[in-house]
């Protein structure tokens, strides 16, 4: 069935949903929202729900780099309930980190915190070491908002011993980590 459906007309989803990826790269979030939206409006006709719930995420970040936190946290909302009843948990956690990362943007340091806890736990043991290490960053960020440098320190410090050993598959999140560690420095006005 998913082969029908892909053959039958999924391929221009296919291709929106490629498309609204590289637009986010490119800082181009409305263009990148609106061929997500209809990415996902096809997948979900076409009845293929992984890439539905994928169009579905591209969306609700799309949104939420356009400062609209109330769309995006509801799109996520329903994208993590399609992950999980898709029984992908990983996607679900990764779900729990961009959902973070918006309450994070918006100024809702308990919420952000209480998600990206969430995510953590999630992707502790996944596969994707990566994703692990910008949530600990990101608790590393919200410590500092909370005015404990030394907590936000020490968690920076461990990624980036971590990172030490797997840096060249990993530059994102070295770039992340060394960004987050001057935040770190200049709060100390050092």
């Amino acid at each position: 069935s998913y082969r029908n459906a892909i053959d039958a007309g999924g391929q221009a989803a296919l291709c929106q949903l490629d498309l609204s990826e590289i637009y986010l790269e490119l800082n181009l979030h409305q263009n990148a929202s609106e061929l997500a939206q209809d990415a996902f409006d096809q997948f979900q006709q076409l009845g293929i729900k992984y890439e539905a719930a994928k169009a579905l995420c591209l969306s609700a970040i799309a949104l939420s780099q356009q400062r609209n936190g109330h769309r995006a946290i509801e799109a996520f909302e329903l994208d993590r309930a399609m992950f999980i009843k898709e029984g992908n948990q990983v996607w679900a956690s990764r779900i729990d980190f961009f959902e973070a990362l918006t309450y994070f943007n918006e100024g809702r340091w308990n919420e952000a915190h209480q998600y990206c806890l969430a995510a953590l736990d999630g992707l502790r043991n996944s596969p994707l070491p990566g994703k692990a290490m910008l949530c600990r960053l990101l608790l590393a960020r919200l410590s500092l908002k909370a005015g404990d440098r030394e907590a936000a320190h020490c968690v920076c410090e461990a990624v980036l011993r971590q990172l030490h050993t797997r840096e060249k598959e990993s530059p994102w999140v070295a770039y992340q980590a060394h960004f987050v560690m001057g935040q770190i420095e200049e709060a100390a006005r050092n």
